[in-house]
């Protein structure tokens, strides 16, 4: 029997079952209606990979998913959650297959898994990634979030969320498009594209702030960080001066090469940041900004935002 929404101190596993990574927030709701996180587990588990072509998980892909929510129901047990929300965004939204992954999981982990729609990801991301955020009410703030296999940007304002749309456009789907300098005119000309079709002359934000791998890499490489350090890379500004500086480097190097130069960067990560990159620069140029804030909030953070009732 679920526990009732908004006991003090009723403790959330929030599950954020992606293209490219699976994030565990376990966090709780404490006396004075403050999230207050317990752990924050990153995983790169690419189960996404090949979906854009064939349409199906495959079972390499379910197995690295497998190991991974095998160390996260031990922390959660660990942990004495009250209860777990999950959720699959991109890949088992494309998946022809995903009725069967999720029944596995289910099976396999004893995890209900929830496939949301792009606009509720958009919707999720919003709150998670400003729920912290003071601002005028009168304020427009956008919120980009750069998955595998899609990208959301939701707008609002200081007193809450408006509208969003999720675009079929993700750093492991483009990267698997075989993305590179010799077509990055044409790149750039589809991405843009892509956005103007689902936004018709959005108002240019007065605060971007964007959450996921993409803009946290880019910003721990210009901390120069060796490892990665939240305090240092929630909230660091990041200009597009800087991301046009970065691509040429991030499109030349190979993966294994951009990982020796800025060992912060996941192993997992490394081959997918240069598509990611170019979308965000894409993104800031559609909207009209020259720089955005970095946070390592987001949909998980949104998720159990709703789970908690607050």
């Amino acid at each position: 029997m679920d526990l009732p929404i908004n006991e003090p101190h009723m403790r959330i596993a929030a599950l954020d079952i992606g293209t490219n990574t699976a994030l565990m927030l376990i966090a709780e709701h404490d006396d004075n209606t403050i999230l207050r996180t317990i752990r924050d587990e990153h995983s790169i588990v690419r189960l996404g990979e090949g979906v854009d072509k064939t349409h199906r998980i495959n079972e390499d892909a379910y197995q690295r998913l497998s190991e991974i929510l095998a160390r996260y129901k031990k922390i959660i047990a660990e942990e004495n959650v009250d209860r777990i929300a999950a959720i699959g965004t991109s890949a088992l939204r494309d998946a022809e297959n995903k009725d069967n992954i999720i029944s596995r999981i289910q099976n396999d982990f004893g995890i209900s898994v929830e496939v949301i729609s792009g606009d509720e990801e958009a919707a999720l991301t919003y709150r998670g990634a400003t729920y912290e955020i003071q601002s005028d009410p009168s304020a427009v703030i956008a919120v980009i979030d750069i998955g595998g296999g899609s990208t959301e940007i939701a707008f609002g304002d200081g007193a809450g969320y408006h509208f969003g749309k999720s675009i079929d456009i993700g750093a492991v789907r483009l990267t698997e498009q075989g993305v590179n300098l010799g077509n990055l005119e044409e790149k750039e000309s589809d991405i843009q594209k892509m956005f103007s079709n689902a936004f018709q002359s959005p108002t240019p934000p007065t605060l971007l702030v964007a959450v996921a791998g993409t803009p946290t890499a880019l910003a721990a490489m210009l901390l120069g960080l060796q490892y990665f350090d939240e305090s240092k890379v929630n909230g660091f500004i990041l200009t597009s001066s800087e991301i046009d500086k970065l691509l040429p480097l991030l499109f030349s190097l190979t993966p294994e090469q951009l990982i020796e130069r800025y060992p912060v960067i996941a192993k997992g990560r490394a081959d997918i940041l240069p598509a990611g990159a170019l979308i965000l620069r894409e993104a800031m140029r559609f909207l009209g900004v020259d720089s955005l804030r970095v946070s390592t909030r987001g949909l998980r953070y949104g998720l159990a935002l709703r789970e908690l009732g607050m």
